[in-house]
């Protein structure tokens, strides 16, 4: 994942990731040998922010774009599962204040976002027998909330360049629900 955070005066920064993840799975049918295959995600995100600084904690409204290309390998082609790409839109605010437990410095966020994947192409799926066969449906047009908690450890007192963090998210709308729990430790010279 690369990161670049350029900011700007009077409480105004921009950020922007790059990020690839590379899956495998692997599917063994009730008859018939084991049949793995791959996908790459390409993510690209922007987003514009503002931070208020209040006396204790501060409030950063924020909006952007994730544009995301999905591709498979030969053996998920040939199984019928075809490229996709996602455009997403998303806005909301993130809340926080930094405060000391024990012998780290914490930062609290609480993030609260809506977003709508406006533009979904590609990405779906063809029963095993051939083309014509039915589409999974997409989320595009759907707005979805996402909530995201988060608690970042610096423990640079004790271990220089040394942090951790823990995180929650809970995403959807009505009828989807979608947990998600966090935790790592970064160690930067």
């Amino acid at each position: 994942m690369l990161r670049m955070t350029p900011t700007c005066s009077r409480g105004f920064s921009t950020d922007s990731t790059f990020k690839v993840d590379f899956l495998n799975v692997n599917q063994t049918p009730p008859a018939g040998p084991a049949v793995g295959f791959g996908l790459t995600n390409y993510s690209s995100a922007y987003n514009i922010n503002r931070k208020i600084d209040f006396t204790g904690w501060w409030v950063e409204p924020t909006a952007g774009v994730v544009y995301t290309r999905s591709v498979w390998n030969g053996a998920g082609h040939a199984i019928g599962l075809t490229d996709g790409n996602d455009f997403r839109v998303q806005a909301g605010s993130r809340f926080g204040t930094t405060f000391e437990w024990a012998r780290a410095s914490v930062d609290a966020t609480l993030t609260a976002l809506a977003y709508d994947d406006v533009s979904i192409t590609g990405g779906t799926l063809v029963t095993a027998v051939g083309a014509g066969g039915p589409t999974v449906p997409t989320d595009q047009g759907k707005i979805f909330g996402q909530l995201i908690s988060k608690l970042n450890f610096d423990w640079s007192k004790d271990i220089k360049g040394l942090s951790s963090y823990i995180e929650s998210e809970i995403r959807g709308r009505s009828g989807v629900l979608g947990l998600a729990e966090r935790i790592g430790v970064r160690y930067s010279w």
